[in-house]
């Protein structure tokens, strides 16, 4: 068989079983063969993998492509660096002022397939009532499963909290925007719910209280972000989920008091969240 590129000498790593010697061969981008020897077996270019672990990319689903720099250029710093670490899929939150994404989302493909040295896709978070009522043409047109919400993001101080050069401020949403969002999603096959679970009126009222001690260390960031306002916006987002049946993936869950929210649902027994 011919190939486009053998893997030879190493232990391949597979979820069946402890790693074991074997080849792999590629062709067209795509793993064609997995065998014991490459008797056989013909490549145009050959890799010795002898004491290595051969196993499959890693995927990481939770990035922030053009928070730092613009969007083109972090696909390959970003991307860069991800397979360094052995991860050659990126999923990547992308939101840009004013989130008008069926216009936003080609450009951003585009940079990423001009700029990326791996695999990625696109979460979409959801601004605007346009936002939710595009969610179908999302998921037809660019393959979006993943709609993320931040209930924590309400008040004056939200445009000046989330502002960055290249995304523009965020906008803050209601109670009624997410169950609406939610339902959207539970409307949409394999959709999930990616839920940032933060109150801010306690986020508010804590983060004055440390102000007002006049602290700027890095445990004055964590007092400011309370553990409770997360497991009280968790339990918003179980609740919402009882009642849409959308799918709930809560995003980055930072708190034991949050976690045992999320246990405990899952002793009843729901189907989410993770």
């Amino acid at each position: 068989m011919e190939l486009d590129l053998l893997v030879v000498n190493g232990r391949l790593c597979t979820e069946q079983a402890p790693p074991v010697p074997g080849v792999i061969g590629v062709r067209e981008g795509r793993i064609a063969v997995a065998a014991e020897t490459a008797d056989g077996l013909d490549a145009r270019e050959l890799i010795d993998a002898r004491g290595r672990l051969v196993m499959p990319g890693m995927i990481d689903p939770h990035i922030h492509i053009g928070h730092g720099a613009p969007h083109a250029s972090e696909f390959w710093t970003e991307g860069c660096s991800a397979v360094v670490g052995g991860v050659t899929t990126m999923l990547t939150y992308y939101r840009r002022d004013p989130f008008n994404y069926l216009d936003l989302v080609p450009e951003l493909i585009r940079a990423g397939e001009a700029n990326s040295p791996i695999d990625f896709s696109v979460h979409l978070p959801m601004f605007t009532r346009e936002n939710l009522a595009e969610m179908p043409a999302y998921h037809q047109r660019f393959g979006t499963i993943g709609f993320k919400f931040f209930p924590g993001i309400k008040g004056a101080d939200a445009a000046v909290m989330t502002a960055l050069p290249h995304t523009g401020p965020m906008r803050g949403i209601d109670d009624p925007f997410v169950l609406d969002g939610m339902r959207g999603v539970a409307a949409i096959p394999g959709a999930l719910t990616l839920y940032h679970a933060e109150n801010p009126e306690l986020n508010h009222a804590a983060a004055e209280r440390v102000k007002k001690e006049g602290r700027a260390d890095l445990r004055a960031w964590c007092d400011s972000r309370p553990a409770d306002g997360e497991a009280h916006s968790v339990r918003d987002g179980i609740w919402w989920q009882r009642l849409t049946g959308a799918a709930l993936y809560i995003v980055h869950l930072s708190s034991a008091v949050a976690l045992e929210a999320v246990l405990e649902e899952r002793r009843r027994g729901a189907r989410g969240p993770l």
